[in-house]
């Protein structure tokens, strides 16, 4: 059966702004809209959850201010979006989300990849409530998802890098996640160690998000899942980005397709499809231009040597899925209905926000 994208609604769970910030730094004065929205939009690509700052420098264009460098990031990104003439549209309530494919519009979640913009101040005395005051006026400016951390180790839990303390969440982390549940966020775990990822499950009242993520049993890399990780985030409702990066799908060699899709077969026959969805397939030729050394992560074919257009991957999937065995129905949830039905979920409705 031949699937396209332009059939169902097509999600991508993780996006960078590595290449707008570049673009932004060399002058181009609307890079979102110039450069990265008419190949999503080419590509039928519905909804992209859009990272606006976070821990890294390279999250917070080069900024090593975490607060500021996430407010220039995401004073751009909504710039751009108004630039957007109605061609991009930013999710901020459950009923932003698509239901159906829309070909001449992207809709945008925004996220902070880390929550070192809104740290708690030890020395200040303030109650704990008091202290999640940069989390609100962040979702009081539109966004809408927070991994808790990167790889790396913050106030609210440790990244993967710090495995070895065996570290779990903080006291802070919790009420973060809390406050997360309570305004409609979606509470992102993809960095996060072993423990801290178990117990962010445990602890969010709302399904979590693994946006991009792999199965370790299929490789092993501390950026994947193990099997309990993966029964426990379906247990919550949440969900699996699979993700087309090199280093979390083999070593040695540049990765395929192949490789990519026996990570959806495994966690589709552990827990079933209805969690997966992907974080972001291969790096195209335009994303690879602005950064050479992103070519390991791009899907290559003999006719196409320089990588694949977003939309010709995705097509690909769908013919790949669909050969493997997986109904239309699950192949169009892997695309973008899954993660979309559990955004609903998670979202506030429109009018029903706790806060202004």
């Amino acid at each position: 059966m031949s699937h396209s994208p332009f059939d169902c609604v097509v999600l991508e769970a993780h996006r960078d702004s590595f290449e707008v910030t570049e673009r932004r730094r060399q002058g181009e004065p609307h890079p979102f809209v110039d450069a990265l929205l008419p190949r999503f939009t080419t590509a039928g690509y519905d909804i992209v959850v859009f990272i606006v700052g976070g821990d890294s420098v390279t999250h917070r264009n080069m900024s090593d201010r975490p607060l500021e460098g996430s407010l220039d990031v995401l004073d751009f990104f909504l710039n751009e979006i108004k630039a957007s003439n109605g061609q991009a549209g930013l999710i901020l309530h459950k009923e932003d989300v698509p239901t159906a494919p829309h070909p001449d519009k992207v809709w945008f979640l925004a996220e902070l990849e880390g929550g070192r913009p809104f740290q708690e101040d030890y020395s200040s005395g303030r109650k704990m409530h008091e202290k999640l005051a940069a989390l609100r006026c962040f979702y009081r400016m539109g966004v809408r998802g927070v991994q808790l951390t990167h790889n790396g180790r913050n106030e609210l839990a440790d990244g993967m890098f710090d495995e070895r303390t065996g570290g779990g969440l903080s006291n802070f982390g919790v009420a973060v996640i809390k406050e997360m549940n309570r305004l409609g966020m979606l509470v992102g775990i993809s960095h996060l160690n072993d423990r801290c990822m178990m117990e962010a499950i445990e602890v969010s009242d709302a399904p979590v998000f693994a946006s991009h993520c792999n199965a370790r049993q299929v490789f092993n890399h501390g950026r994947n899942l193990t099997d309990e990780m993966i029964r426990a985030l379906d247990a919550k409702g949440g969900m699996i980005g699979i993700h087309f990066l090199t280093m979390m799908l083999c070593k040695d060699r540049l990765p395929t397709l192949d490789d990519f899709v026996a990570h959806v077969e495994y966690v589709s026959e552990l827990v079933g499809p209805q969690c997966l969805g992907f974080g972001i397939l291969g790096n195209d030729p335009t994303y690879t231009k602005v950064f050479p050394r992103t070519y390991k992560d791009t899907i290559l074919t003999p006719d196409r040597p320089d990588g694949m257009e977003y939309g010709e991957q995705a097509a690909l999937l769908m013919e790949l899925l669909d050969k493997r065995g997986f109904s239309t129905a699950d192949i169009y949830g892997i695309m973008g209905g899954n993660y979309a039905r559990v955004m609903r979920e998670v979202l506030p409705a429109r009018g029903c926000d706790v806060i202004l």
